[in-house]
C-alpha cells in the first residue's frame, strides 16, 4: 500500500505539466489584471442587458408602451405638442 504511494507521489512529482498549466503560468502578473477588468466588465454589461430585458417584458406585460417617453408614460395615444406647427 505504502509502495503504491510513493509511487503516484513520484509520479506526480516527475510528471510534465499540461498544456493549459503551462500556458496560465507563463502570463505575468500584470495581464490578469487586465484579464479580470474584461472578464468582469462583460459580465456585467450581460447582467445589465438581462436586467432591462426583463423589465422591459414586465412593462408590456403590464399594458405599458417601454419606449414612451418619461413624460407621457401610459399616454401612447396622445400626440407629442409641436408649437412652431400651430403657428403655422
Amino acid at each position: 500500500m505504502t509502495q503504491g504511494i510513493v509511487f503516484l507521489a513520484q509520479a506526480v512529482v516527475n510528471a510534465e505539466p499540461s498544456l493549459p498549466h503551462q500556458i496560465l503560468h507563463s502570463i505575468p502578473w500584470w495581464a490578469w489584471i487586465a484579464i479580470v477588468a474584461i472578464v468582469s466588465s462583460s459580465v456585467s454589461e450581460i447582467l445589465k442587458a438581462s436586467f432591462r430585458h426583463t423589465e422591459r417584458i414586465a412593462m408590456i406585460r403590464m399594458g405599458m408602451h417601454p419606449d414612451a417617453s418619461n413624460s407621457n408614460v401610459g399616454l401612447v395615444d396622445e400626440k407629442p405638442g409641436f408649437p412652431e406647427a400651430a403657428e403655422l
